[in-house]
């Protein structure tokens, strides 16, 4: 599915998905995804008002690992947590070169 089917009402406030990312988005989940299989990592983008988000104390960009598969692993840990879309892009470019 995507964002747009799964969270109507969700808006993505002028941001880009980063290349390589594919939409996942459930409606059971807190907020909509998007998924890179061969960086084996999950975006998860919520509200760009806190007050909006399911868990207002959460960070708006939170990227969690996934398994081979691009499945979300056991561990729910996230790898990075901002509400800043620089930090965001400077996070997967810095990875990236690590990887």
């Amino acid at each position: 599915m995507t964002y747009k089917v799964e969270f109507p009402e969700f808006d993505l406030g002028g941001i880009e998905i980063p290349a390589g990312f594919e939409d996942s988005s459930w409606h059971n989940d807190a907020s909509p995804c998007w998924i890179n299989v061969e960086r084996r990592m999950c975006l998860w983008v919520d509200w760009p008002n806190a007050a909006d988000r399911e868990h207002p104390t959460m960070s708006r960009f939170v990227i969690t690992r996934t398994d081979e598969e691009g499945q979300h692993t056991d561990s729910m840990f996230a790898a990075f947590e901002s509400d800043n879309y620089n930090e965001l892009i400077a996070w997967l470019s810095d990875s990236a070169k690590t990887a």
